[in-house]
């Protein structure tokens, strides 16, 4: 028939008026619109295959390229040389340095590489990358200032800034009271690192210790002599002054004025009546010696002198 289409196409009545050879109506055939299972399978089998190139040229040619396989190269470890070195060797291999941000680390000197990213030996490709961390060195904290605390608020402030109590020495001290910090093995403000141990020296209060001077004057000289050792005062030089208004070897002059503070173990010069004997080797007002220093803190008054007795 000539208006057959296709043999397995749908036969549909023809529009009014539409005749076929035979002068009857013709019949109009409609093409069949589902897909057929044997094209579809080929597309597949040809996406299938192209994906497969695709793959393989990404593993073969374009990954290759990227990532430079077969130029690997292993990272040296340059954690403790100096940045300058360390710099030039990973160059010399065709990597690419990087400073990072320096930090304090009390383990390197300054200048030094703490850490390196990628670290050592890591296999990696050239002229990747590497990042270096430089010490800035140990970081100095100033220390604090411990004269005149306690030994406890001492450790306690010493703990609170990263020291640490070292040995504690008792002494003497004329300057500060007892059981009071009067000295530290480091100096407040100056940089020492964290964790240092500090010294301190603590007073045992003042090693002079003080008395009051008694009163010689008009006293025989034993006399004299028993109250000085008494007030823990020892005789110093005795001169001797002639004087027909006293009695002989009575206390008419004393170097330092009765009743003024003068340090414990102190040596004091007197000067009595009469002239000495024969056997005695002792200063006049005329000789020229310098007798035992004494030590006392409050001005002495001058040397005080006793009334005479009255003539009967």
């Amino acid at each position: 028939m000539a208006n057959e289409i296709l043999q397995d196409s749908k036969t549909i009545e023809a529009p009014p008026g539409v005749v076929n050879g035979n002068g009857g109506e013709a019949e109009v055939k409609k093409p069949d619109t589902r897909v057929r299972w044997g094209t579809l399978i080929k597309y597949l089998l040809i996406a299938i295959v192209a994906m497969f190139l695709l793959l393989v040229l990404l593993d073969k040619v374009l990954m290759p390229w990227y990532v430079k396989l077969g130029a690997v190269e292993s990272v040296p470890n340059v954690v403790g040389l100096p940045f300058a070195e360390a710099s030039g060797k990973l160059q010399k291999l065709g990597f690419e340095v990087k400073k990072g941000e320096p930090r304090f680390d009390d383990r390197y000197p300054a200048g030094t590489v703490v850490m390196q990213l990628p670290y050592g030996q890591t296999q990696t490709k050239q002229g990747r990358r590497i990042y270096l961390t430089v010490s800035r060195g140990t970081e100095m904290i100033p220390m604090i200032d411990l004269l005149g605390m306690p030994l406890r608020e001492a450790r306690i402030n010493l703990m609170r800034n990263g020291f640490e109590l070292g040995e504690m020495t008792y002494e003497h001290n004329d300057t500060m009271m007892k059981d009071l910090i009067y000295a530290q093995s480091i100096p407040s403000k100056v940089g020492a690192r964290p964790g240092a141990t500090v010294d301190v020296m603590i007073s045992r209060g003042p090693s002079t210790r003080f008395t009051m001077m008694p009163n010689l004057l008009s006293l025989d000289i034993e006399q004299a002599r028993t109250r000085l050792e008494n007030a823990g005062i020892v005789l110093g030089v005795i001169r001797y002054k002639d004087d027909p208004a006293y009695v002989k070897n009575t206390v008419i002059e004393q170097a330092i004025a009765p009743y003024t503070q003068v340090a414990q173990g102190a040596a004091v010069d007197v000067t009595i009546s009469g002239t000495p004997d024969a056997d005695e080797s002792v200063f006049s007002d005329e000789d020229e010696g310098d007798g035992p220093a004494v030590h006392n803190i409050a001005p002495s008054k001058p040397a005080a002198k006793p009334t005479p007795p009255a003539h009967k």
